[in-house]
């Protein structure tokens, strides 16, 4: 049958407790910020009844003083016995806030409060986990790593109490030994496992680690930088010897000269009339107009294609004839 701890038993261990914290409590008393909420010690104190241990949330690390304040009252909807939605209010469970590092500390300080009330954990030994936890938040990192984070710390205090579960799945209440509480020795050896440590370590930077992935020796981008003078030296030397070949015979036009040889481009030329001149005096002539089948346009002297000029060269130097 599992025992609840009474007020004045629970009032007593808070006393004897806080004599032992004369730093802490200089009044002989533990108030304000340190003093675990009635819940919050009934959880660690049912843990001890049955024998087995559970990880309490950080945001369920709260104190007395919100419960003196009220209870949390939520709103929800709930069918009556009509089949009508009514709006009812339920008691929900307080929470506290760690949003920056004081109200985490004292979120952390108020669980070594109930855990020793329940006698589970030494105050003294969970205040060297939490001494840890800031002092390595606090560490200067080396160069290209980033702080350790209140996240890593999160995991880092799960995995913790993750591995004294897993050390006390045959209870832990005969490990207690006089001043000694049940998990004491226990958490001093899960602190020193290389799993545990490793979550605690700074992490390399985003941008570092990104560079880390694609690594980029000098060597190779010089030798890059060689392939790619190698590849523009070549393509200079072929336009050169290109250039040498239009100068030459007929263009792609079909035309002499060519682009090298001062003539003006112009649109390609048909195979039927390669070797004609695709220009009269400037002005494109109708490619239509010069081939067997003739242009639909009949008639008149220039169409949307061009001039209605014979393209033969003969002509073309006289100004082409106009045989519309």
């Amino acid at each position: 049958m599992r025992r609840n701890l009474g007020l004045v038993e629970r009032a007593e261990r808070l006393t004897a407790l806080s004599k032992l914290l004369p730093g802490l409590c200089p009044h002989g008393e533990i108030l304000g910020e340190l003093l675990p909420s009635n819940a919050l010690i009934d959880k660690c104190v049912d843990m001890s009844e049955v024998n087995e241990l559970r990880y309490i949330r950080w945001e369920e690390l709260t104190k007395r003083d919100q419960e003196q304040r009220g209870v949390k009252r939520e709103g929800m909807w709930q069918e009556d016995e009509r089949g009508n939605l009514k709006r009812v209010y339920v008691q929900g469970e307080i929470t506290t806030s760690v949003e920056d590092h004081l109200l985490l500390k004292c979120a952390l300080q108020r669980r070594g409060v109930a855990l020793h009330v329940a006698e589970l954990l030494t105050f003294k030994v969970h205040e060297a986990l939490i001494g840890m936890y800031f002092e390595e938040m606090a560490r200067e990192p080396l160069h290209g790593y980033a702080k350790v984070s209140v996240d890593q710390i999160r995991r880092t205090d799960q995995a913790i109490f993750k591995r004294l579960g897993e050390k006390t799945t045959a209870g832990f209440r005969h490990l207690k030994d006089g001043d000694k509480l049940c998990l004491d020795d226990l958490l001093t050896k899960v602190l020193e496992e290389p799993r545990v440590l490793n979550l605690i370590v700074p992490l390399q930077n985003a941008g570092q680690a990104k560079k880390a992935k694609e690594p980029r020796s000098d060597t190779s981008e010089l030798d890059s930088l060689r392939a790619k003078l190698k590849r523009l030296e070549a393509g200079a030397k072929g336009k050169g010897k290109d250039a040498g070949k239009k100068g030459k015979g007929k263009d792609s036009w079909g035309s002499k000269g060519g682009k090298q040889g001062g003539k003006k481009s112009g649109p390609r030329l048909p195979k039927e009339l390669i070797g004609c001149e695709p220009m009269v005096n400037g002005r494109p002539v109708c490619f239509d107009y010069n081939m067997t089948q003739g242009c639909s346009h009949r008639g008149i002297s220039f169409c949307s294609k061009g001039l209605h000029k014979c393209c033969n060269p003969a002509c073309a130097k006289g100004g082409g004839e106009d045989n519309s």
